[in-house]
């Protein structure tokens, strides 16, 4: 019934029907499995689709954004074990180098273990996440770039994990600041911008490994900075506030390393800072962003409550006209919403943003070297 034609027709129908799966799902592991080895849907080259893999084509595709967010919520609760601590098997399939072919259906046999399930999973979650536009819209990035992060925040080592499974010259770190290339230069949607430079944020943070493998390209570092000088000429781009302030995020992020990465010096990047971006623009960035509505509702935690499939579905259905919702009057794309942030992720960025304004004083006062702080940045 979940993934159904009357279900796809009728998007209350289907919001429950994944609301109910989730539930069946929750803390039941044999349950779980079903969700991976249950045929779910045949696909247009008449082979099955496991409901697991169905769930993640729902909140990639679905064409009601309260269908996606029940449908990502089901996907995110599969993953979970140890109450809300991601699976170690998934953040394994993560880190794994599969072949393509697995990404598009995933097994449905009645002996599909959870390795196997879960790397069918993770494997269409990364080609998802870098999709934009040939195979992905906004939400798709945003939901891929969310349930990485998921485990990055909650899993001991997973940032170290990732980073090493991604070493290779065509790693998934590189794919991704690609991808925000690409994203930033074609103008791409909000979600796609803001979802991978947090994905990045949450990668780097606390991780020298991750900042080393990051800066280790001469292509990053200029991205980067560019992504904070450059002007938009698009008028009205709701995006521009948070993608420069989560650019700056993940500069600081890179510059509050407890130890020199091994690629940039950090008195180069402070150079960077002071002659390329400027210490009141980098840090007034920063103040732009924790300014918004999006930042204000994540650290008061009441994201969940305007974001849920349920309240998408009063927007979508027009039964909410007696109630403000300011998060979905504006700007919102593919996801059905512009809250982009949880209060987790606002405690990393305050991390953060307390240890740059108590370092200050220390990029004013060091001497500079203009030199290091040119266009072309050269890692040793």
């Amino acid at each position: 019934m979940c993934f159904s034609a009357i279900a796809r027709d009728h998007p209350e129908v289907w919001v429950g029907s994944l609301d109910t799966l989730r539930a069946l799902v929750q803390s039941n592991d044999e349950n779980k499995r079903l969700m991976a080895s249950i045929p779910a849907v045949v696909d247009a080259s008449n082979r099955p689709k496991s409901a697991l893999i169905s769930a993640v084509d729902a909140f990639c595709s679905a064409a009601s954004s309260a269908v996606r967010a029940a449908a990502y919520q089901l996907v995110l609760e599969v993953i979970l074990s140890e109450g809300s601590i991601p699976s170690a098997g998934f953040l394994k399939a993560l880190c794994s180098q599969t072949a393509p072919h697995s990404t598009t259906t995933g097994s449905t046999s009645s002996a599909t273990s959870m390795g196997e399930a879960f790397q069918g999973l993770a494997d269409l979650i990364k080609v998802k996440l870098v999709g934009w536009p040939d195979v992905s819209d906004g939400a798709a990035v945003f939901y891929c770039s969310s349930l990485i992060s998921t485990v990055l925040l909650e899993r001991d080592n997973a940032r170290s994990e990732l980073t090493r499974s991604s070493s290779k010259s065509d790693s998934l770190l590189s794919k991704v600041v690609r991808a925000l290339s690409r994203a930033q230069r074609e103008g791409g949607p909000a979600e796609v911008r803001i979802g991978l430079l947090k994905l990045l944020c949450i990668w780097m943070y606390g991780s020298t490994e991750a900042i080393a493998a990051l800066l280790s390209s001469a292509m990053h570092l200029p991205l980067i900075v560019e992504l904070i000088v450059h002007e938009s000429t698009r008028r009205g781009d709701s995006a521009e506030v948070h993608v420069k302030g989560l650019a700056v995020l993940l500069l600081a992020i890179c510059l509050e390393s407890e130890e020199d990465n091994g690629a940039i010096p950090k008195n180069t990047l402070i150079d960077i800072i002071r002659n390329r971006i400027g210490i009141a623009v980098f840090t007034a960035k920063l103040d732009e962003l924790r300014a918004t509505d999006a930042f204000g509702a994540a650290l008061l935690d009441n994201v969940q409550n305007e974001t849920s499939p349920a309240i998408l579905l009063e927007h979508e259905m027009g039964l909410d006209h007696n109630r403000s919702r300011r998060a979905l009057s504006s700007s919102r794309g593919d996801l059905g919403h512009d809250r982009w942030y949880d209060k987790t992720f606002t405690s990393l960025f305050n991390d953060i943003y307390g240890k740059v304004y108590r370092h200050v004083v220390e990029l004013v006062s060091l001497p500079s070297n203009k030199e290091s702080s040119s266009h072309e940045f050269r890692p040793r």
